[in-house]
């Protein structure tokens, strides 16, 4: 009876980080792939951030990182606002300054003053693209889902890190 529940589960295909679609820090042929789908209110994830960037610093140019926005919205509720403001910075090039300060300002996402510096990324980000949010955003954003990504986490190996 379990086997045939757990064959019928759907599956989908994990990626590897893509210079296309990915947002990418390091170089893509690295010898080491390091994947994160990630939640900017998520407190786990604010754990882990510092802990990236002191691998980052030291693995340099042996770690390929990349990071899709997974907003955990029913338990997050300011967290698809802040995926969304993160793909408007990443369609002017300026997708990592936003994490950044996303993650750095994790306690003040509902803030007013961070609801004021999402809609100006999201004004800056029409005037350059037309149009936000960009569906092909909205489908990075809803990627996880449809992999079935089951939750953001803490460490490698967990539910959230590939």
């Amino acid at each position: 009876m379990k086997r045939e529940m757990i064959s019928s589960i759907p599956t989908a295909s994990l990626t590897l980080p893509n210079p296309k679609r990915d947002h990418i820090q390091g170089p893509i042929d690295a010898e080491i792939a390091l994947l994160e789908y990630g939640d900017y209110e998520c407190p786990f994830c604010g754990e882990v951030y510092p802990v990236v960037k002191a691998i980052q610093q030291r693995l340099g140019e042996s770690l390929c990182f990349a990071f899709r926005n997974f907003p955990l919205a029913n338990m997050h509720p300011h967290s698809a606002r802040a995926a969304e403001a993160a793909e408007a910075a990443g369609a002017q090039g300026r997708f990592w300054e936003m994490h950044d300060i996303l993650f750095e300002n994790q306690d003040a996402l509902e803030a007013e003053k961070a609801e004021d510096a999402f809609h100006e990324q999201r004004n800056r980000a029409m005037r350059v693209a037309n149009t936000l949010p960009d569906p092909t955003a909205l489908l990075v954003i809803d990627e996880g889902d449809r992999l079935k990504v089951c939750g953001t986490s803490l460490t490698m190996g967990a539910s959230g890190w590939f």
